[in-house]
């Protein structure tokens, strides 16, 4: 689903650093050049997709996989000062892609315009704008002053509408978020949606809850506003009078947002309304110069996410005098762009979202921060070189097959699942015959017509690819669904399934080891990227997904009695997933918050694993671990599918990040990734002998498909 407005892109650029075919393609695979790294890089080595050297032998399999699958590569392995999570999977091949996407820029901005890409020119100039860090100080405090003086350019409420929609088409989110989203009960629609936007902490808890540090999460941020400020040109007197009024009218939107659990309930979420409707509601906002600013003029729909914020963002529109909200305007302009700004800035904004936040010591180099500010901006030109150079006809040939093979596990289980009746069964089929797959690139990818890039300014830059992006996203408001459409780019480590268009979607980007080796054995490959196709067909069946009909519309198909027992067994897994804790506080997980990626890790190993013994049965091998990789231990095939699985999610992450995480990310952390499914997989107690009793093999499990 393609958004108006995204995340802030300079926090973006900051961290840098977790997830039936396509029809005839122009992008054809051509062998890729040979760069060399620049001078002072090394290359980050491709990762095996199984490797003995990660495993720790000193750990029983049945008393903890994970760490026996990942121990020695935790214990081997050191966290950059840059980084706030590694993951010899996810993270280590976005590396590797950043680097082949860096090679691109590098040879583009020094005018060798191989590989061919008829965008090869505006590639290098943004990224040759991004890497000349003296050229962005001069320039700043003018480029930051013009955007401040049209704040108080401000005389009244019209005003202050059509400055906000000026500021969502350069994606700086001000008292709201707007996207543009297929209508959820009507999937062939596309419509406004408007979100929570416009706080500078990551969720609502951040504003309210007394545990895990949030209470000096929260003087910290006061602290990074109020220097900010000063280092923006504030006076001292300004600093004082504005600092705590912005925060409380921060923390008034953020008490009536719903929490990251909540918004998982699509229903939660989906309120359609038509502009008197809206303006009904939130009487105080000029909500027709609003739209009128964006060019919007066909408003007799629009989903209003959340209609308890936009009924108290009117109320504070109401309670303040206009300069208040000025001035919180003008906060939110300095915290989303400082990143693209003076260094001065630059580094008060790393201190807070980096250092305090997730625990990072250092910036990433510079290298990667400006490609994934081109990248960010000009994604689809950089993905359509990639996948020309990595991504052949063989491996989405093989890559095709293992889908359709978990396609028919799962169709086959149907059948075997007791709670469900007969007519739900028959709709979860139909379901499932209208999934559709796409694998390694998009057939139309975005061409970025009209869009104005030079070398004179990466902050002009950054806004024209912004607000084009915009523009491009609006226009989607007049046209029918385009099923073709991508929400990935092509290099993108990842894979994702959409619910309204009942899509799962596998860039070429993790189509690379150690997920995929077109010269894999099945047991690895099934055990690797299998778990993730897998994982997002289950998307389609989990307590979000399960929602949305074989058309991707927000409709009840299932029976009352049905979901009470979906309800029942999902209870199960919330239950296991919230006694789970991380760091040596024990911050637990919130088991409701990551039900549908566990309901999605769990089945997506079981037919994954199923998927792999249907093609072990029709002769499909490949080369034993042995062979791999000399000399090694001896496993069985089975056991080659479980360690392949678990060293996908070998990783380490920063106490800071790891509690952040906890309260926003849907995810669970690797090692209950990994042990958390697989005490509920009787075929891996099986594959290494576990008995019952056994950590791995507890007497009771939980189950859902």
């Amino acid at each position: 689903m393609k958004k108006l407005a995204l995340a802030p892109l300079a926090t973006l650029i900051i961290i840098l650093g977790a997830f039936a075919g396509c029809t005839k393609t122009q992008i054809k695979p051509t062998p890729g050049p040979q760069f060399n790294p620049p001078t002072g890089r090394t290359r980050t080595p491709e990762v095996k997709m199984l490797d003995v050297a990660a495993l720790d032998a000193k750990v029983k399999p049945c008393d903890d996989f994970y760490q026996y699958a990942c121990g020695g590569w935790i214990e081997n392995t050191q966290m950059p000062k840059d980084k706030v999570r590694i993951a010899r999977s996810f993270i280590s091949l976005r590396d590797r892609n950043t680097e082949i996407l860096n090679d691109y820029l590098e040879n583009y901005s020094k005018g060798k315009l191989e590989p061919a890409s008829p965008l090869a020119k505006q590639l290098g100039d943004f990224y040759a704008s991004c890497m000349d860090e003296a050229a962005l100080e001069a320039p700043s405090p003018a480029l930051l002053k013009a955007e401040l003086d049209a704040v108080d350019a401000v005389q009244n409420s019209k005003d202050l509408a059509k400055l906000v929609a000026q500021l969502h088409m350069k994606r700086i989110q001000t008292f709201f978020s707007p996207s543009v989203e297929q209508d959820a009960k009507d999937a062939a629609t596309n419509i406004v949606t408007l979100a929570p936007g416009g706080m500078g902490l990551p969720e609502k808890s951040y504003y309210f809850d007394d545990k895990n540090k949030k209470p000096e999460m929260r003087a910290f941020y006061k602290s990074h506003l109020a220097n900010s400020f000063r280092l923006a040109g504030f006076s001292q007197p300004e600093i004082e009078t504005q600092r705590d009024l912005i925060y409380h009218l921060e923390e008034s939107l953020a008490e009536k947002s719903l929490y990251a659990a909540e918004m998982r309930d699509p229903l939660k979420i989906y309120h359609p309304m038509n502009l008197q409707e809206l303006q009904k509601l939130s009487p105080k906002f000029d909500w027709a110069t609003y739209f009128s600013t964006l060019g919007v003029t066909a408003t007799k729909k629009m989903n209003v996410s959340q209609p308890e914020y936009f009924k108290q963002l009117s109320e504070l529109v109401s309670l303040h005098a206009l300069p208040e909200l000025k001035n919180y305007v003008k906060w939110q302009i300095v915290r989303q762009v400082s990143a693209y700004l003076q260094k001065s800035l630059r580094d008060e904004h790393f201190d807070f979202y980096n250092r305090k936040m997730l625990g990072q010591e250092e910036y990433t180099p510079l290298w990667q921060r400006c490609t994934g500010a081109v990248d960010a901006a000009m994604g689809d030109a950089l993905g359509e070189v990639y996948a020309a150079q990595t991504f052949g006809a063989d491996g989405k040939d093989k890559t095709s097959k293992m889908i359709q093979g978990i396609r028919d596990a799962f169709g086959t289980n149907l059948p075997k699942v007791s709670w469900l009746d007969d007519a739900t069964r028959k709709k979860a089929e139909e379901k499932l015959s209208t999934f559709l797959p796409k694998i390694g690139y998009p057939e139309k990818p975005e061409k970025y017509v009209g869009l104005q890039i030079s070398r004179d300014s990466y902050y002009k830059n950054i806004m024209a690819g912004n607000i084009h992006s915009s523009k491009e996203t609006l226009a989607d408001l007049n046209k029918p669904v385009d099923r073709l459409k991508w929400g990935m780019r092509a290099h993108t480590v990842n894979a994702y399934y959409n619910p309204s268009l009942n899509e799962i979607v596998f860039p070429a980007g993790i189509l690379q080891s150690p997920f995929f080796s077109k010269n894999g054995s099945t047991a690895a490959n099934f055990g690797a990227i299998g778990a993730v196709m897998g994982h997002e067909l289950i998307h389609g069946f989990d307590d979000e997904g399960r929602m949305f009909d074989s058309t991707g519309n927000l409709k009840e198909w299932w029976t009352p009695a049905i979901t009470k027992s979906f309800e029942t067994k999902a209870a199960c897994i919330v239950d296991q997933y919230s006694k789970y804790t991380v760091t040596a506080d024990k911050v637990a997980l919130n088991g409701k918050l990551t039900l549908g990626e566990n309901i999605a890790d769990l089945g997506g190993v079981k037919f994954a694993y199923l998927a792999y013994q249907a093609a072990k049965a029709k002769g499909a091998g490949g080369p034993s671990l042995a062979s791999v990789i000399t000399p090694g231990p001896s496993f069985s095939d089975d056991q080659q599918f479980f360690i392949s699985y678990a060293q996908v999610w070998c990783s380490k992450v920063r106490d800071e990040e790891q509690k952040r995480l906890a309260t926003v990310d849907p995810h669970s952390p690797g090692q209950y990734r990994v042990n958390g499914v697989l005490v509920n997989t009787p075929e891996f107690a099986k594959a290494f002998n576990c008995q019952a009793g056994d950590k791995m093999a507890p007497v009771d499990r939980c189950s859902l498909w």
